[in-house]
């Protein structure tokens, strides 16, 4: 996967949602103070947050809000993923896909909370008709019901291609840009976000004010 731009909003001195760019070369360049170290450090609490972890602190000092939001685009992201070996899918028939066809992951950072809580969201276009917006949150038996009640093939085997089924037997279904939550959440969006997990981009922060050797953790990682 390639990163292709990260979204802050309230963290540090980034009160308003900034957008970042990024090419297969980046340079950051500004006055001093002015949040150059701010952006790299929220991509290694994005990815890690090990060589800089989020505190309390890390709120903007001028909001009432301490979520903190780090949002990062993605695109080269597997064409499959397997969440059940008899019913492969994919990003884009799952609607986990931007409006643009890329993946969009934003993680909100609970700085109220003296040891902030991380939930994760996939920002996507996706269903929004009543009937058929949360099947990513259904088990098997429940999407079996609804293939029932529709009176779709009923030796449909495996959630992929029962949510396809479904999916495809209604006429609109209101396409919308919305958060999906996928690191608490039961059933399929949990484990579809274990495997975008697994093929995210390493990453890693070497910070020049202090001293680096082989031993350092986000050397050995």
């Amino acid at each position: 996967m390639k990163l292709k731009s990260l979204t802050l909003k309230n963290f540090r001195a980034y009160q308003v949602e900034t957008r970042i760019e990024f090419d297969q070369l980046t340079t950051i360049i500004g006055k001093n103070d002015i949040g150059k170290s701010t952006i790299l450090e929220a991509l290694e609490v994005f990815f890690n947050n090990s060589t800089v972890k989020i505190e309390p602190s890390d709120a903007n000092v001028h909001s009432t809000d301490k979520v903190v939001e780090i949002t990062c685009e993605f695109t080269d992201f597997p064409e499959e993923i397997s969440i059940d070996t008899s019913s492969p899918t994919s990003l884009k028939e799952e609607y986990l896909l931007s409006i643009d066809e890329t993946l969009v992951i934003k993680k909100k950072i609970d700085c109220g909370k003296k040891t902030p809580t991380i939930d994760i969201f996939i920002v996507a276009n996706h269903p929004t008709e009543s009937e058929v917006a949360n099947l990513l949150e259904l088990k098997e038996k429940d999407l079996q019901s609804i293939i029932k009640s529709k009176s779709l093939d009923s030796k449909l085997k495996g959630n992929p291609t029962m949510r396809k089924a479904i999916w495809n037997s209604v006429s609109d279904l209101k396409l919308e840009t919305v958060e999906i939550p996928v690191s608490k959440p039961k059933e399929d969006a949990k484990r579809i976000w274990e495997q975008i997990d697994a093929f995210l981009p390493i990453f890693a922060l070497f910070q020049s004010d202090r001293s680096s050797s082989d031993s350092d953790n986000e050397v050995q990682n």
